[in-house]
């Protein structure tokens, strides 16, 4: 979504997705930014996650964090994008 308009984007999870749905989020942080972590783990709180990961590179520097939730609506996926951006370091994919 970083090179998207919100609008733009919420058109392509609408034509692609029916709601409700299992939605992937994925993003990659610097494994000692322990803030960020506890960042998206705050953001995913309050939502039905189906499956959640975590896995470090290869050379421990950064962390791959992975979650399938259930997600209501396209505007509820784009809120978690825009929630996830307020926090550094961490990068969507």
């Amino acid at each position: 979504m970083s090179s998207m308009e919100p609008e733009e984007f919420q058109k392509l999870l609408d034509e692609y997705y029916q709601w409700p749905t299992e939605y992937m989020f994925k993003f990659i942080i610097k494994s000692d930014l322990i803030e960020g972590i506890q960042g998206l783990e705050d953001v995913f709180a309050s939502l039905e996650i189906i499956e959640k990961t975590t896995r470090s590179s290869h050379g421990g520097k950064y962390t791959a964090y992975s979650v399938r939730a259930q997600m209501h609506s396209s505007i509820s996926v784009i809120d978690v994008y825009r929630k996830v951006s307020e926090i550094e370091g961490v990068v969507a994919l």
